[in-house]
């Protein structure tokens, strides 16, 4: 037999064995393709809608609109996988509709990567003369145990395990033959797979520059540089000035969130590189031995048992030889690729870790690394590191195992057979089942309901709007799947979002829509019409939230009803009319209540049992009402209040305030409530609260009340409230009229101008 035709016959088996077992691991994929979900209620379903709004509704390649109504998001933060979802689209609309199978087109474009990624590893191997018998099992097991498949969970655009091993190989070919075509392959590569899902820009992009600058280093050969420049601008600069155009240049957005939540808390761990609890040697070590510390997913990036042994190998190896000279040592054509390949993993997994930033004393220094604070989940370049150290191991075992003695081959045939056991043990323990959804069943669609042309969106109750990284309104999974299910159905958008980096005033503009009524929104003069919106409201998880979401859905008509989701009609007058209401119910309150008067107020108590503080006499440069405000720097622990309360009784108290927040991070400052003993200073209780978490209403210039309750337990004892904010350092915080007040005692004012009720107002002119 030639050598072409080995060479086709054993890709063929490998393809066939590779398929084979995505078919038993996924057999409902096969049966079920498009009729099914992977999962129902959050992020994954989420993915479903973006993709098929995009295709079915969008009018551009470049918008979604389907959540954060009106205003919408770039297809990019959006999720929509526009590098799937464009083809689909422009398929749909100029040859054949296929966007009714979008279910099936991603659930197998995602079987496709695992397909893809076997392939390419198992090229890499034959590329370092590893014989087929041993190169197929150990490909089909690394792309089963790849931590990009726990991301079929849920995380759809990062499933897709093919991309690093591609990058690997074209590298790897690139450096037998310096020719263009390799690094038009990568830069082709890089350009599809960001258009899935934009992290892997940044993963790739370290990943080529990584490998460059080792492979450079390893023959400083200064009379080629400009050849590395070359090839280098196809693969990364290419790109990178599409991306550079097609989101940032055209961008409307100028107030998206500089410093994302989550780079020290989405980092990898080494507990979930080498250790992993999918696997039952480290769940008997963890119940009978010592307690392996829990990790976010964002860490699961295990490696397996025997890569973990090798880079302890490895690391010895390295310092022995102080770095002068990499740890494994089998002869190979491939070596430059080898090193640079190996310490370009090395390098980016210590990134992974958050080093050096997340040294104590070090983590200022963040602060001055410009992009690097937009990687949120940095714990993702650790998948790097499980490629390359995989691909280095197995081969240099099985260059050591084929020599002479039996025992070497023997523990080579060892180590696979972990490998494979720990595949099958790691791909078992993810659900990936699909599963139905109830208004895909026949006479369920909310196509159905009548005349929702009538409306322009969707606002659904309990809200959600997640991507700001300034407010956080978590998505309850029930609402979060009816919502998503509205609008692709419909066509209707939502006003919610579960996006990334979203505009700032944008997400303060939709939660106006659902606060404590108390302004006219400024979203309703957004909106392009005076349609109504479509209020979904969940009658039985709206309990969760008490206190919220009160003025809903009192008056509106009913539109459409099946077990605890009600659709009501939701005309954009209703929020004027909301605060009309209220400023007639406290007006009548004057009237008709016996308030007792104490200083500037009137109470529905009998003594004075109010802390208020105006700050009338300090003069700032944002005040909320009144002649002052109080001033602080973002970075200090500042105190607003530390004493007793007037006739202080135990009980339940509310404390409110207004803040000045219309910037980044401002949101993230931290109210630090202390309740102490004066004699001995003990603390009775401490609670620290984001003021994100206590927004109650928000004022169109910019200020938010803030607002919690706690009970307090002693008379005797003294409140203290500290903020501070250490991630906006030395800008200024300001607050206006703090208020301490009994649960059940009520504060009202009124002049000429004005009414005043616990801490709101409203003008009579």
């Amino acid at each position: 037999m030639s050598q072409r035709n080995e060479r086709i016959l054993w890709t063929s088996l490998l393809l066939v064995f590779t398929f084979l077992c995505i078919w038993f691991r996924f057999p409902d994929y096969f049966r079920t393709p498009n009729s099914k979900v992977i999962e129902p209620w959050g992020d994954g379903y989420k993915t479903y809608m973006a993709f098929v709004y995009h295709v079915k509704y969008d009018s551009t390649y470049s918008h979604l609109q389907a959540m954060n109504y009106p205003y919408g998001e770039h297809v990019i933060p959006g999720d929509a996988q526009p590098a799937l979802s464009n083809i689909v689209k422009f398929i749909s609309q100029n040859i054949i509709d296929i966007s009714d199978y979008y279910r099936g087109i991603i659930h197998f474009s995602m079987l496709s990567s695992l397909l893809l990624c076997s392939l390419f590893l198992y090229l890499i191997f034959r590329k370092l003369d590893i014989a087929p018998w041993y190169a197929i099992p150990v490909a089909i097991a690394l792309t089963f145990m790849a931590p990009q498949t726990e991301r079929m969970a849920a995380h759809y655009g990062l499933a897709y395990p093919a991309l690093l091993p591609m990058i690997l190989y074209f590298l790897m070919r690139l450096e037998e033959q310096w020719q263009w075509k390799y690094s038009v392959f990568i830069a082709l590569t890089v350009w599809f797979f960001s258009g899935l899902h934009f992290y892997y820009f940044a993963i790739l992009v370290f990943t080529i520059t990584g490998y460059f600058f080792f492979s450079w280093m390893q023959k400083r050969d200064w009379q080629n540089w400009l050849r590395y420049a070359l090839h280098y601008g196809i693969q990364v600069i290419i790109p990178l000035i599409f991306f550079i155009f097609w989101i940032f240049v055209n961008d409307p957005v100028t107030d998206r969130p500089e410093k994302p939540w989550g780079y020290f808390a989405h980092r990898a761990r080494w507990e979930g590189v080498f250790l992993s609890m999918t696997q039952p040697m480290y769940q008997w070590v963890h119940e009978h031995w010592i307690k392996i510390r829990e990790v976010n997913s964002e860490s699961h990036i295990y490696v397996g048992l025997v890569a973990f042994i090798a880079s302890i190998i490895f690391a010895f190896r390295l310092l022995r030889h102080l770095f002068r000279k990499p740890p494994f040592h089998f002869e190979s054509e491939h070596r430059t690729w080898l090193n640079a390949s190996f310490y370009m993993a090395v390098a980016i997994l210590l990134f992974s870790f958050g080093l050096p930033f997340t040294i104590k004393g070090l983590e200022k220094l963040l602060d001055y690394t410009g992009p690097l604070q937009q990687f949120r989940s940095i714990g993702r370049f650790a998948w790097v590191f499980y490629y390359v150290i995989n691909i280095i191991v197995f081969a240099s075992l099985y260059h050591w195992g084929m020599r002479a003695a039996r025992w070497r081959t023997a523990l080579m045939g060892f180590a696979l057979a972990i490998l494979v056991y720990e595949s099958g043990t790691f791909t078992k323990s993810l659900d990936l089942r699909l599963d139905e959804v109830e208004e895909d069943a026949p006479g369920k669609s909310y196509n159905q309901i009548p005349n929702l042309n009538d409306y322009q969106g969707i606002l659904p109750i309990p809200y959600y709007n997640i991507g700001s990284d300034n407010l956080w309104w978590r998505q309850s999974g029930f609402m979060g799947q009816k919502s998503a299910t509205l609008a692709m159905q419909t066509g209707l958008p939502t006003t919610a979002a579960m996006l990334t980096r979203t505009s700032i005033s944008q997400t303060f503009n939709q939660v106006q829509l659902i606060v404590e009524p108390y302004r006219r929104p400024k979203i309703l003069d957004d909106f392009p019409n005076d349609k109504p919106l479509l209020l979904a409201f969940d009658s039985i998880r709206v309990k969760e939230y008490p206190g919220k979401y009160t003025q809903f859905p009192v008056g509106l008509p009913l539109v459409y009803e099946r077990g605890e989701l009600r659709l009501y009609k939701l005309p954009l007058s209703s929020f004027e009319m909301y605060i009309e209401q209220r400023k007639q119910q406290i007006a009548k309150d004057l009237d008709s209540l016996k308030l007792q008067p104490f200083d500037a107020f009137l109470t529905t108590g009998n003594v004075q049992d109010f802390a208020y503080q105006s700050w009338d006499d300090q003069k700032v440069q944002q005040r909320y009402l009144g002649s002052g405000g109080f001033e602080s720097r973002a970075k200090d622990r500042t105190v607003l209040f530390d004493n007793n309360i007037p006739a202080q009784q135990p009980g339940g108290y509310i404390i409110s305030t207004w803040m000045f927040m219309n910037k980044d991070l401002y949101p993230r400052t931290k109210f630090d409530i202390v309740e102490y003993n004066p004699v001995d200073g003990s603390e009775v209780q401490h609670m620290t609260w984001e003021v994100k978490d206590l927004i109650q209403t928000i004022d169109n210039n910019g200020w938010v009340l803030i607002e919690l309750g706690l009970d307090l337990h002693n008379p005797q004892n003294k409140l203290r409230i500290t903020v501070f904010n250490e991630e906006l350092g030395k800008a200024p915080l300001f607050f206006d009229e703090l208020l301490i007040r009994p649960f059940n005692t009520h504060l009202y004012r009124k002049n000429d101008d004005m009414i005043w009720y616990d801490n709101r107002w409203w003008s009579l002119r």
